[in-house]
């Protein structure tokens, strides 16, 4: 007679999973992300959870679950794009991850794809009307709520209006706010006013207690504080409670000495005040009013329009993520240490999580609006197309507004004008990004063009030309020019601002720019510097 096999036995410990229902024969079971386990220990079985049975198309119960092949799978995602950045990932997975935010248990990627597919690209989906959006499956009305307000406040982060307020704040503003803010202070004290790249104030902080002229205060104190400021420029100011109003030679000696320290971190030191009473005077002895002045109250320097719209897109940002009650208090709060939202968006995920109240998946969420809003209008860019300048400034604006880090592009073009591609060439640190000239010749030829644009990024804000910038604009257009290639421009992009560096340095050539093109072997390596 044959013996019956006995059903396997399970092991001592092992785990599987449980859910509501009569379970088919021969289900498979599997891991997951959301549900606890059941413990089998010694025959006894102890629920825990609920088991979730594989359905055909990989998915869990009611498809919130993922396979077990992705586990982890958004843990290892948001760990590449915190390494590598966004230039590695495709759009619909720059999407999938922003979709992490509003969806936390559901598989992604499918409504990722469904979006493009239905709305074409970034572009169509930021123009789509919410229930439009909300008809996609997978996407209900919060979701579709969330996706118009991230493009919406994405676009006018990068990209405000033509008509928005770009003045810059006057300086002799500065000695009012520093007038006021100091007004009762009775004895020495130096401070440094933090501008951004729109010269609005960032923070005001004091840095010595002593006086200016014969402190202990080391220039590493003013310029360490400046770039954790995120500082695109600065003014200090010293008290005189004592009188005179009129720098000594030690204050000359000592803001020589400062301003030396600041332009070797490109952060330049745009004035220095002398407070005493009522009345101010710069080093430069231009003094700023006679008699009694005018105080205008603590904290009116700031509110440009700038700032507020900042403020407004960043708490609209959060507004939308749970967890967030007090977005506005909360975007007021990471604004006042980061300064301006370009900047917060463009710190490292550590340091962005690091501000409070955030969390790592609140600075990856920031992050990623920041990239799909680069994406976005990179994407429009017609590679193989003719384009005017605004057309390659708006883009550079675009591609370099997510980095933190100096960057080198290279524009190529036919010869009737066309794109043929653009590629990196160099990436470096947040103040420098180096680069050889044979390496830019080899791209050229090896591209056949016949014209070329280059281009980088300076992250502090900052668009002037460094003297290596024109130094060695002047030695490429000579380079290109050996092998048949015109160097049409050099662009410099800080923000939404631009300069172009080729005016400058075909002046620097005739007027014997010290690397000659004829000492130019092609192997020198020079140093774009913010």
């Amino acid at each position: 007679m044959k013996r019956r096999k006995s059903p396997p036995r399970l092991p001592t410990h092992s785990f599987v999973f449980e859910t509501r229902g009569a379970m088919p024969h021969g289900t498979a079971f599997y891991p997951c992300e959301t549900p606890r386990k059941l413990l089998f220990e010694r025959g006894k079985r102890r629920p825990l959870s609920f088991r979730i049975p594989k359905k055909p198309n990989g998915y869990g119960k009611e498809d919130m679950c993922m396979p077990s092949v992705h586990i982890g799978h958004r843990k290892r995602m948001k760990a590449k794009y915190t390494l590598h950045g966004a230039d590695i990932f495709d759009t619909h997975e720059l999407l999938e991850m922003l979709l992490y935010t509003v969806i936390p248990y559901r598989d992604t990627n499918p409504i990722a794809h469904e979006l493009l597919f239905r709305f074409h690209d970034l572009d169509g989906i930021a123009g789509a009307d919410e229930s439009a959006l909300a008809a996609c499956p997978g996407v209900g009305a919060r979701t579709a709520e969330f996706l118009s307000a991230v493009f919406a406040s994405g676009e006018e982060m990068f990209f405000p209006p033509e008509d928005a307020a770009r003045e810059d704040i006057v300086y002799r503003d500065a000695g009012e706010y520093l007038l006021s803010c100091l007004s009762d202070c009775h004895t020495y004290r130096t401070v440094m006013l933090s501008l951004d790249n729109r010269m609005r104030k960032i923070a005001l902080d004091t840095v010595s207690e002593e006086d200016f002229g014969r402190g202990r205060a080391d220039a590493k104190d003013f310029v360490s504080l400046a770039i954790e400021r995120h500082a695109s420029a600065v003014i200090l100011a010293h008290t005189h409670p004592y009188g005179p109003l009129y720098p000594s030679e030690n204050d000359y000696t000592r803001n020589a000495l400062l301003k030396e320290a600041f332009a070797v971190s490109s952060i330049p030191l745009t004035e220095h005040y002398i407070l005493s009473g009522n009345r101010c005077v710069t080093l430069s002895a231009k003094e700023s009013g006679e008699g009694s002045r005018h105080t205008v109250p603590v904290g009116d320097l700031a509110p440009s329009a700038g700032a507020v719209r900042d403020r407004t897109i960043l708490a609209r940002l959060l507004s939308v993520v749970p967890g967030h009650a007090d977005a506005a208090a909360e975007a007021d709060r990471l604004l006042s240490s980061a300064g301006t939202l370009r900047a917060l968006v463009t710190l490292p995920t550590e340091e962005l999580s690091a501000l409070l109240p955030l969390k790592e998946k609140d600075a990856v969420y920031l992050k990623l609006v920041a990239s799909l809003s680069s994406r976005r209008h990179t994407d429009r860019f017609p590679i193989g197309g003719a384009v005017t300048e605004r057309q390659i400034t708006d883009y550079l604006s675009a591609l370099f507004a997510p980095l933190a880090e100096e960057s080198v592009y290279l524009l190529l073009f036919d010869a009737e004008g066309r794109v043929l591609a653009v590629e990196c060439v160099s990436r470096g640190s947040v103040n420098s990004s180096s680069i050889t000239p044979r390496r830019l010749m080899d791209i050229a030829c090896r591209r056949g063009a016949v014209s070329v644009i280059l281009a980088h990024n300076h992250p502090n804000g900052y668009s002037k030309p460094s003297p290596e910038d024109v130094a060695l604009t002047a030695v490429m257009q000579s380079a290109f020019a050996a092998v048949g290639v015109t160097l049409r421009e050099h662009y410099v992009i800080a923000g939404d601002r631009f300069e172009r560096v080729g005016e400058a340095a075909a002046s620097a050539g005739k007027n014997g720019c010290r690397f000659a093109a004829s000492t130019v072997t092609g192997d020198e390596i020079f140093d774009f510097c913010k």
